[in-house]
């Protein structure tokens, strides 16, 4: 079991879209659980948080007095690994993107451009698509294994874990991108096809992404879109939707 605690002003917990607890001005404890963990932890870490000598100062800053040689390696690893999980993820993601845009692999038309003559249909996305990948394939150097010494050698170990975690959320915007580019490219796709007959989640998807997105017949600017369905991606849209259509997904 780890904790991390933090100073908040407000905080509240939702569970299925409803109110699980809610607090003003104090701490929130973060909890991460294992399979060995019992009773017994769980009644350690409680004693030991609600001991914590943490106190205000006149001007309400909050002050800490710590007496352990703390090591967040562990979380620096988690998330290191989570940047490698998401550039594997979208390497799928771009692979997905360039069959489908390759007609001699696909076997529709080139760059899902339906007036090839004078448009370049979704080559620009794949670009985009491309570059992020490259971005991503870089934040995937694991930061825990990177050290320099610190405080006159005091601190001759440094687990860089904030770098970790801060390339782990870096990687997670790029990711996105990628991912809505393959939305956009899996619907210009299904649109090349006359029987446009899909599976019910497929359908809902669809039908969400063209909410947002319009079949493309021209080229036009996808700035705009790639946002959107970016957004749509950060919303969970696109599971509501397939879960309103089928039930609810087992990860």
């Amino acid at each position: 079991m780890r904790c991390i605690i933090q100073r908040v002003n407000r905080a509240s917990i939702v569970i299925n879209g409803k109110s699980g607890g809610q607090i003003g001005k104090g701490l929130l404890v973060l909890c991460a659980f294992s399979d060995g963990d019992d009773e017994k932890t769980v009644d350690y870490c409680v004693e030991k948080i609600a001991n914590l000598r943490i106190f205000e100062d006149e001007n309400g800053n909050a002050q800490a007095l710590m007496g352990c040689n703390a090591d967040g390696s562990y979380m620096g690893i988690a998330t290191d690994l989570l940047t490698i999980a998401l550039t594997d993820l979208c390497k799928m993601s771009s692979s997905r993107i360039d069959r489908m845009l390759n007609r001699l692999v696909s076997e529709l038309p080139a760059f899902l451009n339906k007036n090839a003559e004078y448009n370049n249909g979704l080559m620009m996305i794949q670009y985009a698509s491309a570059g992020l990948q490259g971005e991503l394939r870089i934040l995937a150097h694991p930061a825990v294994v990177d050290n320099l010494t610190t405080c006159a050698n005091q601190e001759d170990y440094v687990n860089m874990g904030y770098n970790a975690a801060k390339k782990a959320y870096d990687s997670m915007h790029l990711a996105k991108y990628i991912l809505a580019a393959e939305l956009i490219c899996d619907g210009q796709a299904l649109d090349c096809y006359d029987d446009k007959r899909c599976a019910k989640g497929t359908q809902a998807i669809y039908d969400l992404l063209r909410s947002k997105v319009p079949e493309m017949d021209n080229d036009m600017p996808l700035t705009p879109y790639l946002e959107a369905v970016a957004q749509q991606i950060i919303d969970r849209a696109y599971i509501r939707t397939v879960e309103a259509s089928v039930g609810e997904l087992k990860f």
